[in-house]
């Protein structure tokens, strides 16, 4: 991994001074092709510099004061080695693709590229610290590794089937965008048995059931930058619906969490519970909160969202979650109680917004909790929670929260999970520390300035799920 980051910073540091024209991104000629259907990890990076995606990348990047002293100090670093950016644009071809043959060897990689210079490529590879191996190999591409074997067990295991021949693969990265900076393909269950090996019998918990296959893409786009990630899972546990609750969450708020354990949470529990010493944790924590794992997981296993709004003097955090209201209190009251006995703080009812609730004193700051229906509402202002139940404004006509949507391109059958308005929360956050005589250094805020929001969607269909991370930028 620490080789694919060194390879990913030479590509950066040579960004600056490179033409433009219209080469193919990510994709178009793979090293699938010959590397084996066993492989558990498969990755690509566009290394041609003058590409679409890496001109649009440093079209964003200029919008950053920090930009050039940041290339500068690649720049500086790579010449500190003797290497320069045109020796890179020789060495490599179009992309460099890597192999992960095992993923319990941390050796097991192999390196392609389509090289039309393999001398620059070695001459390249030889200023590092490591002894590298390099080969020409089948269709053109060069391989290079610090380990001979992993040469060797590509070209066996290609012989026998190849990665991009198989269905599974070539299904994942068809849900991909033709045109990326780089691309990622990890087979599930090789992955999935690497941590319970590691973890002693973990597994991945996820909406769709344990994971099948996944793939991912990074791609620079005209306002900003999109993490595309597809999952395949085996369909064993049922996801939650999700986006009810948001519809009646005010304006104003400046990032909010919508999620749901769904099936997924007796997945959580197994995956907690199969860990070594696991169950004397858990026995101690049920002990001291008077709850079950089964309380916390039921509590969340339809709907929650929890959101930030400024407030006068500290910020309104509200969380929603739909459940049995009355049981849902009780357990949210039994977690609350257990703060005020580590916090010396105060527990008593009261009412809020005409409802029975509960207030909880935590020092300066009172937390208040009602059952509303199917719904218990908690929130650090009492006005949160009539916010929350009355007929006004709502988020989902808040002019900054659309446009963030529209940047984003969230489509109509898409779910948001996460939305931070940056700019907002920045500038809340930096409101505290001036509170807290902790000035926010200049070149941190002047290199804030440009983005915009981090908005997280996606849609859930059977087995599969098509997510997006997106960071807009003005």
């Amino acid at each position: 991994m620490t080789r694919i980051l060194a390879l990913v910073a030479l590509v950066l540091a040579a960004l600056v001074g490179c033409g433009g024209d219209d080469s193919a991104a990510v994709g178009t000629d793979s090293a699938a092709t010959i590397a084996p259907a066993s492989a558990p990890m498969f990755a690509s990076i566009d290394s041609d510099l003058s590409s679409d995606q890496w001109q649009q990348l440093d079209e964003l990047l200029q919008r950053f004061p920090g930009r050039d002293r940041l290339v500068d100090e690649l720049r500086s670093s790579l010449a500190g080695e003797g290497v320069s950016a045109d020796e890179i644009d020789e060495a490599f071809g179009p992309t460099v693709d890597v192999v992960v043959l095992d993923l319990e060897d941390e050796g097991a990689g192999v390196f392609l590229t389509k090289t039309e210079d393999v001398e620059a490529l070695k001459a390249l590879l030889a200023k590092g610290d490591d002894d590298w191996v390099t080969e020409q190999l089948d269709d053109g591409w060069v391989g290079f590794s610090d380990e001979q074997s992993s040469i060797d067990a590509l070209k066996a295991g290609s012989g026998k089937a190849a990665l991009a021949d198989d269905e599974q693969f070539d299904d994942a990265m068809a849900k991909l965008p033709d045109q990326a900076l780089a691309k990622l393909y990890v087979d599930g269950e090789a992955v999935a048995g690497e941590l319970g090996r590691l973890g002693g019998g973990a597994s991945i918990p996820q909406v769709n059931g344990k994971l099948i296959a996944a793939a991912a893409a990074v791609v620079a786009e005209d306002s900003g930058v999109r993490l595309k990630v597809y999952a395949k899972g085996d369909g064993s546990t049922e996801a939650p619906d999700v986006g009810e609750l948001l519809e009646d969450v005010p304006d104003g708020v400046i990032a909010f969490a919508n999620f749901g354990l769904g099936g997924t949470a007796d997945e959580v529990e197994k995956a907690l519970e199969s860990q070594p010493g696991a169950k004397e944790s858990l026995d101690m924590a049920e002990a001291m909160l008077g709850l079950s794992l089964d309380d916390l997981t039921s509590l969340f296993r339809d709907e929650a969202v929890l959101y930030v709004r400024p407030g006068v003097l500290i910020p309104e955090v509200t969380l929603v979650v739909k459940t049995d209201g009355a049981e849902g209190k009780r357990t949210v009251d039994r977690l609350l109680e257990a703060a005020t006995k580590l916090t010396g703080g105060e527990t008593r009812s009261t009412e809020v917004d005409g409802l029975p609730g509960t207030e909880v004193s935590l020092g300066p700051v009172s937390i208040y909790v009602v059952a509303d229906g199917d719904r218990v509402i908690v929130s650090t202002l009492e006005r949160g929670i009539a916010d929350y139940r009355s007929d006004g404004d709502k988020l989902a006509d808040d002019g900054r929260y659309e446009d963030a949507l529209d940047a984003s391109g969230v489509g109509g059958d898409e779910d948001v999970y996460l939305y931070v308005d940056i700019d907002e929360t920045y500038g809340l956050v930096e409101r505290l520390l001036q509170l807290a005589d902790e000035p926010v250094p200049s070149e941190v805020d002047e290199n804030v300035e440009p983005l915009r929001a981090v908005v997280v969607s996606g849609k859930v269909d059977g087995d599969e799920t098509e997510s997006s991370i997106f960071l807009s930028l003005d």
